[in-house]
């Protein structure tokens, strides 16, 4: 249709999953009969991926780096779907989506990471379909299944209004990303150089952006709660470090900016 439309103009695709191909195996396998993949192309794919590309490069900006070599760095994309990923010297090593985005962290309507024999228990308990069952997983899981709200804003103000199940859900929701954060230190040798936040629900959540520092406390980082609470993208502040100065690594909250990227992939390929 676009060719249609503007006939000689160039065609580019840009794929979420195309930072994430340089995973080793090791870390885009299922532990499955590997004929899944042979026959079946079943792997982890991850996605986000221009997100984390670019955010992964604003750090090495902000670390006073040319470029991501030698750097070691976790990025946060917080969302309504939410992504993590490990990126070291400026190439994906591990991130939590797999083969489709219902995997990892629970996010604002899917279920995140689960045990998959829930799904034949469910089919079996309820007479659902694995159709029906995988489509809750996607649109009435997360923060919408445990609060009923499927807005982080909203889950907060639930919560801060005394409802028992809107804080049950923040709180599962910060501890299962505090988790892959520690995880992935221990993935990049224990010498991470930044921790980079970005996406709605961490550019704009001072609130969540502190509590998912503090369950990183064991690993020395510290938040400046000043900082914090003074950014936001709706606010004069928009970016920086929210970490204390004696912190062991520095957290940035850093605004995504995928169209750019898609932007700059399209004038390379076509140049």
């Amino acid at each position: 249709a676009c060719e249609k439309l503007m006939p000689g103009v160039p065609q580019v695709a840009v794929f979420d999953t195309g930072f994430h191909q340089t995973m080793p195996d090791y870390a885009y396998m299922y532990a499955l009969p590997y004929e899944y993949y042979e026959k079946y192309k079943i792997r982890r794919y991850g996605f986000h991926g221009t997100s984390h590309r670019y955010v992964s490069a604003r750090a090495a900006d902000m670390l006073g780096k040319k470029d991501a070599q030698g750097l070691r760095i976790v990025t946060c994309h917080l969302g309504n779907g939410s992504s993590i990923a490990a990126v070291k010297d400026g190439k994906c090593f591990d991130t939590t989506m797999g083969l489709t985005p219902l995997e990892g962290i629970m996010m604002g309507t899917r279920s995140g990471s689960i045990d998959p024999s829930i799904l034949e228990y469910v089919c079996k308990e309820s007479g659902m379909s694995i159709g029906d069952v995988t489509n809750d997983l996607n649109k009435k899981s997360g923060l919408l299944g445990i609060s009923g709200y499927s807005d982080c804003r909203d889950v907060e103000e639930a919560a801060a209004r005394g409802e028992e199940m809107a804080e049950l859900a923040l709180h599962m929701y910060h501890d299962r990303v505090a988790k892959y954060i520690a995880d992935y230190f221990i993935e990049l040798e224990g010498k991470v150089d930044a921790i980079v936040f970005t996406a709605g629900v961490l550019e704009n959540g001072a609130e969540t952006r502190e509590s998912i520092i503090k369950g990183l406390a064991p690993l020395g980082i510290k938040i400046n709660r000043e900082v914090n609470d003074a950014i936001a993208s709706f606010k004069e502040i928009t970016s920086g470090v929210i970490t204390a100065e004696d912190s062991t690594v520095p957290v940035y909250v850093e605004p995504t900016n995928e169209e750019v990227m898609i932007i700059r992939d399209a004038y390379k390929l076509c140049k």
